[in-house]
């Protein structure tokens, strides 16, 4: 083999170098402009979980007014139940309809 052959100095000059390219490609991959793309995809993301009323990240009966329709009742076969084996349906007084897990 090719390496059996390098000494212990090449050896390690050619791991420094390519620790060097591994740290470079990682700087430029988290520079501030992948950094900025990531965060408007996070923020768009999130943006639209809260509007998806009947998801339970949006969590509007700890900062609304809310009324209980549904206590907690088993949960099967309906998006909203993913993660969850209960679910307790909720009215949020501006958010609209809920599923709190």
């Amino acid at each position: 083999m090719v390496l059996e052959s390098c000494s212990v100095k090449r050896l390690l000059l050619l791991i420094i170098f390519i620790g060097g390219i591994t740290l470079l490609i990682f700087i430029k991959i988290t520079s501030s402009s992948a950094l900025s793309v990531l965060n408007a995809t996070i923020v768009t993301e999130t943006s639209e979980s809260v509007k998806d009323h009947k998801n339970s990240s949006n969590k509007c009966w700890l900062r609304e007014e809310s009324t209980i329709l549904k206590e907690c009742h088993l949960c099967s076969d309906r998006p909203e139940c993913i993660n969850a084996s209960y679910i307790e349906t909720i009215e949020c007084k501006i958010s609209g309809l809920v599923y709190r897990k």
